[in-house]
């Protein structure tokens, strides 16, 4: 299993790119899940996330203690055994970064 850690604040603009270059990902070859910390945002991040769920391995979680690290610490008890990767609410991921990552942690 693979799992993805985002956090973001007020990401309503960028995510829809980020995660749009996600649902688009190449297959890493095993199961994976992007889990995204709404940090105590207050745009319409939560909309933007949740209209993506049907369409991405997707958990949501929020925290509204702010601080980048804080909402990292509250996503990493939700990871599962195997690969743990970082990433940003701007980031956009190239559509064979998944695979990449796992060829390299193997």
């Amino acid at each position: 299993m693979i799992t993805v850690l985002i956090a973001t604040y007020n990401g309503a603009k960028t995510l829809p790119a980020v995660l749009e270059a996600y649902r688009k990902l190449d297959p890493p070859g095993e199961e994976w899940t992007l889990v995204v910390i709404d940090n105590g945002s207050n745009d319409n991040t939560r909309e933007v996330l949740t209209n993506f769920l049907p369409c991405l391995p997707l958990i949501i979680l929020f925290e509204p203690r702010r601080g980048k690290n804080v909402a990292l610490n509250k996503g990493l008890s939700h990871i599962a055994e195997g690969l743990t990767v970082f990433s940003d609410d701007d980031a956009i991921p190239h559509p064979n970064w998944l695979k990449e990552l796992k060829l390299a942690a193997d």
